[in-house]
């Protein structure tokens, strides 16, 4: 137990190196929110395409195409039981604070630090197990989301998007197992092993755009925290349980999923539509700051579990 914990602590902390680096490069104003929003631009529309697409470029097997069916199945689940839970929490703050706080509850940030976790800790061979995260996060994303923060639902958003496109590309190459050009698949790869690095500094640059003192002075960011890197994923971990028995390492990696911090989202949907984008980025500061703690224990305690 405690090798492996130490083995995911490691992982971990090469995560926050990268971080480190890119909230070090912020700070000195050689990354600034411009560059960071074009980088991000390249990364959601570029790089995790790829990565969902080079994820699901793998042979078909019934077993896996049913297992990761249970997944989304037991997400939308999660989503559902979070959202409902969130109702009843922060009820005494502002309105604009209040909807970011309960979607910030809600939705993990399983893409831009899950994925790359999920990779350095399971393997570049196990990407796959990160699909069902990414297909159940999009539609409540676009449509829960959206709500709780007071948009109106769109049909356009929900489909033509990076996440559902690239998933629906891959999954067509998974279930034909049509084969691309050498040239096609070695690129893809290559781009989406830019997934991690690229990520990671984006996050620290975010981070370095926030006022770091007021962050740890605010007790409801603690609590929001509390939530989402304690309570929230210990309800996950009940929820998925019975894909123990169905595959394994699909359990363990929707555990890690489920344990991350504040999506690097919120600060970005709480913006558009009006609410407190202040403390939507304080949020996901503190969280990710914090989850250094608490995602090596959730890992571990998956992969005791099964």
């Amino acid at each position: 137990m405690l090798e492996s914990l130490w083995i995911v602590v490691r992982q971990v902390g090469v995560l926050f190196l990268m971080i480190g680096v890119g909230y070090l490069l912020g700070r000195m104003g050689k990354l600034d929110g411009h560059t960071i929003g074009q980088l991000s631009y390249f990364l959601i529309y570029v790089i995790c395409p790829c990565l969902m697409v080079n994820a699901l470029y793998v042979p078909f097997s019934p077993s896996l195409l049913r297992a990761l069916g249970w997944g989304c199945l037991l997400l939308a689940v999660q989503f559902v039981a979070i959202g409902l839970l969130s109702g009843l929490t922060f009820r005494r703050m502002p309105r604009e604070s209040r909807s970011v706080y309960r979607y910030a509850q809600i939705f993990p940030n399983s893409a831009f630090m899950g994925l790359p976790l999920l990779q350095a800790v399971m393997g570049e061979g196990n990407m796959i197990y990160g699909v069902p995260n990414i297909v159940v996060f999009v539609f409540f994303q676009w449509t829960l989301g959206v709500w709780m923060l007071g948009g109106k639902f769109a049909w356009k958003k929900l489909i033509l998007n990076p996440g559902v496109l690239s998933i629906l590309t891959g999954l067509t190459l998974f279930l034909t197992q049509l084969k691309l050009p050498q040239v096609v698949s070695t690129g893809v790869a290559y781009l989406s092993g830019m997934n991690t690095p690229l990520a990671m500094v984006i996050i620290g640059v975010q981070m370095s755009q926030s006022d770091l003192g007021q962050v740890f002075r605010t007790p409801s960011l603690y609590a929001l925290s509390a939530l989402r890197l304690v309570v929230l994923p210990l309800l996950t971990l009940a929820l998925m349980l019975p894909l123990r028995r169905v595959d394994p390492q699909l359990f363990c990696a929707l555990v890690i999923l489920g344990a991350t911090p504040v999506a690097a989202a919120t600060s970005v949907m709480a913006q558009q539509y009006g609410q407190d984008a202040a403390s939507a980025a304080q949020a996901v500061s503190l969280s990710t700051l914090l989850s250094m703690g608490t995602l090596p224990l959730f890992a571990v305690l998956a992969q005791s579990l099964v």
